[in-house]
């Protein structure tokens, strides 16, 4: 097992462009997931046949798979290169720019568009103000604040790995495997699916756990074949099965039963994410284009995550009860989908651009001059102050 310095940005390789395209395809899978879920309280009620109820099955459960593959592309070229708390917390400084930006810009949006979503008197919008200059502290989106909380976590997290060792790492990922495998093929409804995201589903403690299973098999293990990657990807899926066969036949009969299999710690997602990131990230083949549209697709989760404009979407211009009433209506929903990843994508390369002749000429410049006095004018009136005097008296005694 090697860990290796990271590389300077001239010597940085290019992206693998079918991992590139998977960050995408798992961004759609996303929305998608956020398109049922805020419409629709329950699925079984509202599809009209088993064909549509097993494509808003597929829909509602493929977010969080979704959710996998976008941390593992991400973390997976944490592992084997050293991770200090410098480069960490200027990711998080490099990365707070872009949440500001699209904050700010969908707070006023929203004020344009639907002022009442945003809220309602002087103090909820101030609040509101407040809240896009500082989005991580105030949670505006689950995943970016998980991620940033990962990441100022993840140097002592991979050199605590690393001290455990190989024998050690295993064990710690089959009992996380035992205790999560065998939770998440409860129906949720009997776990308190509000409990649990809450307290285990959409935390950083998903990261945590996705992390240490990822990091164990890139550090630890041989390179899976591909036929035995596709099998597992495919049996993890009909695990799911016999649950969709359950849920729609109650719901037949008139009770509503939460069957919510894939989360983003049940076995059968974590599987079917990390398994297909696999299959991609082995077959590499460069193109500039998808690399160049892959790099917005944060974007597309900021912009139509955020709250307002999340309302506006889902409730009033893409109402699901109103689609499915039409014909064709499952193609309607995918061209849905795909056209408003466009329109965020174009969105984000204006603001790309924007960044490109502003703050992105010396991306992280104005962190290093900060950690520089940091670590230069307040570090050395600490020991003056505190430390140094001690250590005067200490050495005058003797």
């Amino acid at each position: 097992m090697t860990i290796t310095t990271s590389t300077s940005a001239s010597a940085k390789p290019m992206r693998n462009s079918s991992v590139e395209l998977l960050r995408m395809f798992s961004m759609i899978l996303i929305i998608s997931h956020h398109f049922l879920t805020h419409n629709f309280t329950n699925i079984e009620r509202a599809a009209h046949n088993p064909f549509d109820y097993a494509f808003l099955f597929f829909l509602r459960n493929s977010g969080k798979i979704g959710v996998i593959i976008f941390f593992t592309i991400s973390s997976w070229y944490f592992i084997d290169r050293n991770q200090t708390v410098h480069a960490s917390l200027k990711r998080v400084w490099i990365l707070e720019r872009e949440l500001i930006f699209w904050a700010l810009c969908c707070f006023f949006i929203s004020l344009k568009l639907n002022s009442d979503a945003v809220g309602n008197g002087t103090v909820q919008l101030v609040s509101a103000g407040i809240r896009c200059l500082m989005p991580v502290t105030f949670v505006l989106w689950w995943y970016i604040t998980c991620y940033v909380l990962f990441l100022i976590m993840l140097p002592f997290l991979q050199q605590g790995l690393i001290r455990l060792g190989k024998r050690k790492h295993i064990m710690l990922c089959l009992l996380l495997l035992l205790v999560f495998g065998v939770a998440s093929l409860i129906p949720t409804s009997i776990m308190n699916p509000q409990t649990m995201t809450k307290y285990v589903w959409d935390t950083p403690l998903t990261f945590l756990y996705l992390f240490v299973l990822v990091s164990c098999y890139k550090l630890y293990f041989r390179k899976a074949r591909t036929r035995t990657l596709v099998l597992v990807v495919v049996v993890s899926f009909l695990i799911a099965v016999p649950y969709y066969v359950f849920t729609y036949w109650l719901a037949q009969h008139g009770r509503d039963v939460s069957c919510q299999i894939l989360t983003t710690v049940s076995l059968p997602s974590t599987l079917i994410g990390v398994g297909v990131f696999l299959l991609f990230e082995r077959w590499h083949w460069h193109n500039r284009a998808v690399n160049f549209v892959a790099k917005s697709a944060l974007a597309v989760y900021l912009i139509t995550e955020y709250g307002p404009i999340r309302r506006l979407l889902w409730e009033q211009w893409f109402n699901a009860d109103r689609i499915q009433q039409e014909s064709f209506s499952s193609l309607r929903i995918i061209g849905m989908l795909l056209g408003i990843y466009a329109v965020c994508t174009l969105l984000d390369f204006v603001r790309r651009g924007l960044f490109k002749v502003t703050v992105d000429r010396h991306p992280g410049l104005w962190y290093e001059r900060l950690a520089i006095w940091i670590m230069g004018v307040p570090r050395s009136w600490f020991l003056e102050k505190f430390i140094l005097p001690d250590s005067t008296a200490a050495s005058s005694k003797h």
